[in-house]
């Protein structure tokens, strides 16, 4: 019985493993598939601000550094406030309800209680218009 039991264990996890790296590679497949869309235009983000928006479902922050635009996750990774709702000092990111910080330019975390980095995407400047990748 137990060696049945076990033999079980081992094939729901075979299946399970299996099922997240298929997850993985749609999700990195759809990431291709990805393109530029308009989401600001340039007087809307005046340098040292940012602004959250929603992109194909996406909710994003984009920030304005001394004319040039970044974009990361707006949600924090910690308790999933949004990170336009607090304040930025610098290229840091601070979430308003724990205090989590982020680097804008990475999403990479520098101040806890989150430990998980925000999404970094591309920006890019088309005219007036500024662009993310997502």
């Amino acid at each position: 019985m137990l060696q049945g039991q076990i033999n079980h264990i081992f094939l729901s996890t075979i299946k399970l493993t299996t099922s997240q790296e298929n997850r993985k590679k749609n999700m990195t497949w759809e990431r291709c598939k990805l393109s530029f869309v308009n989401i600001a235009s340039k007087n809307e983000l005046t340098e040292g601000k940012m602004k959250g928006i929603t992109v194909n479902g996406i909710s994003i922050l984009l920030v304005n550094l001394q004319g040039k635009y970044y974009a990361i996750g707006n949600i924090c990774t910690h308790m999933a406030c949004k990170l336009s709702n607090g304040s930025l000092q610098g290229d840091i990111a601070q979430c308003p309800c724990h205090g989590s910080r982020f680097e804008v330019k990475t999403g990479k975390v520098v101040g806890g209680p989150a430990f998980k980095p925000e999404t970094a995407y591309q920006v890019k400047v088309e005219g007036d218009q500024i662009q993310v990748k997502a």
